[in-house]
C-alpha cells in the first residue's frame, strides 16, 4: 500500500470507530461495496438492491462504466413505481453509444479517465436531491473503473465520493468482481466501506466468503450495510477527485 492510500486511510473504517448503526435503522450514510462476478452484475440486480427496503420511492443515480444507458433505463422503466426521480452519469466508451435514454437526464463523462468529472457530476446531482428523496448512488463496475486508474487515484476517488455521499444523507453502492483483483487490492478497497455484501470470490479461490462488514466480520443475515459517519473532515462535501 502506498504512502498516499495509507494516509486517506486514516478515520475511514467504521468498524475501527464502532459507532456504526443498522442501515435499516436510518436509511441515510450507509456505503456498500457488492462483491459480484462481472457476468452477474445486471442493472436489474443492482437496482433490486437499491429499492430492497420497501419504503416507498427514491431517487436513484447510476455511475455507469460498464451497463449502458439503454439498460440502465429499461431496469428503471421495469421499476417506475419506485422510481421519485433518476438520472445517470454515463463514462467512457458506455457514453458514446448514446440512444436509449427515454428522457432520463445524463451526463456524459466521455474521457474513462477523468475521475474529477465524475466526482462533478455526482456531487451536483447529490446536492440537488431533497433528503426526503432518500437518494442512492450505484457505482455498477468498479473494476471496469480501475482499468482507467491505478488503485491509489481510485482509492482517492472513492474516498471522496464515501465523504459525498455521507455528508448528503444518500446511500451507495459500489460493484466490484472480485475475481478481476488480487486479495491486497480487495482488501485496500474494504476500508473504504461499512459493508461489503456478496461472496468475495477471488482469482483462484474455489469457495465463496460469506458478506463480511468492512473489518472482515461476519454481516448479519441479510447481509445489510452498517452506517457511520466518515470520509474526508476536510471536504465532507466536495467533489470526488482521483487528483493529488
Amino acid at each position: 500500500m502506498t504512502e498516499g492510500v495509507r494516509r486517506a486511510n486514516e478515520g475511514v473504517r467504521a468498524s475501527d470507530r464502532g459507532d456504526g448503526t443498522d442501515a435499516d435503522e436510518t436509511g441515510a450514510g450507509s456505503v456498500a461495496l457488492v462483491c459480484e462476478p462481472a457476468f452477474e452484475a445486471e442493472a436489474t440486480g443492482q437496482l433490486d438492491r437499491a429499492f430492497d427496503r420497501g419504503e416507498g420511492a427514491r431517487s436513484v443515480l447510476g455511475v455507469l462504466y460498464r451497463h449502458d444507458v439503454r439498460a440502465w433505463t429499461t431496469a428503471l422503466r421495469a421499476r417506475r413505481d419506485r422510481v421519485d426521480s433518476a438520472a445517470a452519469v454515463a463514462v467512457g466508451p458506455v457514453a458514446e453509444t448514446g440512444g436509449g435514454r427515454d428522457h432520463l437526464p445524463v451526463r456524459e463523462v466521455t474521457d474513462p479517465t477523468d475521475l474529477t468529472g465524475v466526482g462533478i457530476a455526482v456531487g451536483e446531482w447529490l446536492r440537488a436531491c431533497d433528503a426526503d428523496e432518500r437518494p442512492v448512488v450505484c457505482l455498477d463496475s468498479l473494476s471496469t473503473l480501475l482499468q482507467y486508474a491505478d488503485l491509489e487515484r481510485a482509492f482517492r476517488f472513492l474516498h471522496a465520493l464515501v465523504a459525498q455521499v455521507r455528508s448528503a444523507g444518500a446511500t451507495a453502492y459500489v460493484s466490484v468482481d472480485p475475481g478481476a483483483h488480487d486479495e491486497a487490492t480487495l482488501a485496500t478497497l474494504r476500508t473504504l466501506f461499512d459493508a461489503v455484501l456478496g461472496a468475495e470470490r477471488r482469482a483462484g479461490d474455489t469457495t465463496a466468503d460469506a458478506p463480511t462488514d468492512a473489518s472482515g466480520s461476519s454481516a448479519d443475515s441479510t447481509g445489510r450495510a452498517v452506517v457511520a459517519d466518515g470520509g474526508d473532515p476536510a471536504t465532507p462535501g466536495g467533489a470526488a477527485s482521483g487528483a493529488e
